[in-house]
């Protein structure tokens, strides 16, 4: 799902996007297939980082397209086909959120450290991190987590997350930074801890619940 780095006009893509949805709204089912395989990576990444529950991730992408099949029976014109996509993705993943208690996350630690110079250890090491990274993730508001999500690990524009959240770039931005400022101020404190210093505790974790 190739973000558009141009802000209020439509990319080539999206105007590729839009004849396909086009056709498929008049019965081309070769043009569903290409929107389908043009997006069925990333959508289904979005929901697995979102969600963090492989089959919660795989409910929501199948309803998702199932909701975009919906869609096209209506005839109406999709200008922005990927916006359609994560919004739906969005509001049914959001659903499924809501009915759970338990809200865990996976992300890779590579996005704070691409180039494997300060998380170099063992596996026991690396994993015990992994750990921590993932629970401390699953302590923020859904909003934190999904801009971080789509800024940092799908590369939507802020003007874009602004759009799918309903709010401003503004606070886009500051969803965003403050998730990842979190993340990495835990990743130094860990690397900074010896092993007798006690762990970080969950109401510690509680204090970035604020959006």
């Amino acid at each position: 799902m190739e973000p558009d780095h141009g802000e209020g006009t439509q990319s080539r893509r999206d105007i590729h996007d839009q004849a396909l949805f086009a056709r498929f709204c008049g019965g081309d089912q070769v043009a569903f297939r290409e929107l389908y395989s043009r997006y069925e990576r990333q959508l289904l990444l979005y929901c697995q980082y979102l969600l963090g529950d492989a089959s919660d991730a795989e409910e929501v992408f199948q309803e998702t397209w199932l909701r975009v099949v919906n869609v096209s029976r209506k005839g109406e014109t999709v200008e922005h086909f990927r916006a359609l996509l994560l919004t739906i993705a969005r509001n049914t993943a959001l659903k499924h959120l809501g009915r759970r208690k338990n809200q865990n996350q996976h992300i890779p630690l590579s996005i704070f450290d691409p180039e494997g110079e300060r998380l170099a250890g063992t596996g026991e090491v690396y994993s015990e991190l992994d750990e921590l990274v993932t629970r401390a993730l699953s302590k923020l508001p859904v909003v934190q987590r999904e801009a971080f999500v789509l800024h940092s690990m799908m590369g939507y524009t802020f003007q874009e997350i602004a759009e799918m959240q309903n709010c401003t770039m503004t606070g886009a931005k500051t969803r965003a930074f403050r998730a990842r400022a979190y993340l990495r101020k835990l990743l130094s404190s860990w690397l900074a801890l010896s092993e007798d210093e006690p762990e970080t505790s969950d109401s510690e974790l509680e204090e970035n619940r604020t959006p």
